[in-house]
């Protein structure tokens, strides 16, 4: 009876450990400052790893600035390339598996000098169940 006991509890915190320790990671290429002073939005490609088993479904990102200022991001905009936007962003990404690149721009409604370099964050949003993991990324300033 004792050994059937510690069995289950094995299994079970095998499950929560492997639940836990999941969530889709987004891997940040080429990010940089884009808008003006006042609009100040950053541009990223990003691809998303699911490092788990069954499939995940990405909605939407969200992205929160750092330094110098601390904010989540107020507009979104995605696109497949520089020059197609997606308007419903809808990936289905399989398990152990990665996405195609998807690139991000995230406007901010505070103020930000051009001689301003940025750090940030960004993780994708999708599905319940799913653990949203941060990843961090760093921006230089507008020339």
């Amino acid at each position: 009876m004792l050994d059937s006991v510690v069995r289950l509890l094995d299994a079970l915190l095998g499950w929560v450990a492997r639940r836990m320790a999941g969530g889709m990671v987004c891997h940040v290429r080429e990010p940089k400052r884009v808008g003006g002073e006042d609009d100040p939005a950053v541009y990223l490609t990003v691809v998303v790893e699911n490092p788990q088993g069954q499939n995940a479904f990405v909605e939407s990102f969200e992205v929160k600035m750092l330094d110098p200022f601390r904010a989540f991001a107020t507009k979104y905009e995605y696109r497949s390339n520089a020059n197609t936007t997606i308007h419903d962003l809808a990936v289905n990404i399989p398990g152990h598996g990665v996405s195609q690149p998807l690139i991000v721009i995230a406007s901010f409604d505070r103020p930000l000098p051009y001689t301003s370099a940025c750090r940030a964050r960004i993780r994708a949003i999708g599905r319940g169940g799913f653990r949203r993991r941060w990843e961090e990324f760093s921006c230089g300033a507008l020339r």
